[in-house]
């Protein structure tokens, strides 16, 4: 998957001058489906409005988007209300010590589940251990991202990265997908 990532500020100076339903041939070989746009929780969500308009032309044009760092900035129930993100990313300052600190996993577990409530797909990031894998399974996530699974790369060592990654043993048979 190709990740983007814009502020919502920058998101709307374009998206003012685009029409959603006119849906521009960029002659990439690129599905529109293949990108996600993550809006950082803790800097774009001052016009709910604005951000949910461009939240869903962006949906129309089948661009994913994500809130990322969820938990870290006002964390209002409003934005999962109102803005229609398919996808709510965990921050990673709740994850790294949830398997010791029990608010964390309460934290992290009532994330989970608001965010289902929502027909929100669910991310955890920082996955650093296959304990970690292993617990935020065990939670219901839908999605796990972090150092664990891999660190960041250049573009062809990460096309041969895809090709032979396998989950380790202990996460088969999970529901999430690895992102």
């Amino acid at each position: 998957m190709i990740w983007g990532t814009l502020t919502a500020c920058c998101a709307m100076q374009t998206w003012r001058c685009m029409r959603p339903r006119n849906k521009a041939r960029t002659g990439s070989r690129c599905s529109t489906s293949s990108l996600e746009v993550e809006l950082l929780e803790t800097e774009t969500f001052n016009d709910l409005s604005a951000v949910a308009y461009v939240i869903q032309g962006l949906d129309d044009l089948g661009v994913q988007c994500s809130i990322d760092d969820f938990g870290t900035g006002y964390s209002s129930l409003t934005y999962l209300q109102r803005l229609p993100a398919q996808i709510v990313k965990i921050d990673q300052s709740f994850v790294r010590e949830m398997l010791d600190n029990e608010r964390d996993r309460a934290l992290v577990r009532g994330i989970v589940s608001l965010a289902h409530a929502f027909n929100r797909t669910v991310v955890a990031e920082g996955v650093e251990t296959t304990a970690h894998a292993g617990a935020l399974r065990d939670l219901g996530c839908d999605g796990l991202q972090g150092y664990g699974i891999a660190r960041p790369m250049p573009l062809p060592d990460l096309i041969r990265w895809i090709r032979a990654w396998q989950p380790p043993p202990e996460w088969v048979g999970a529901r999430q997908s690895v992102r």
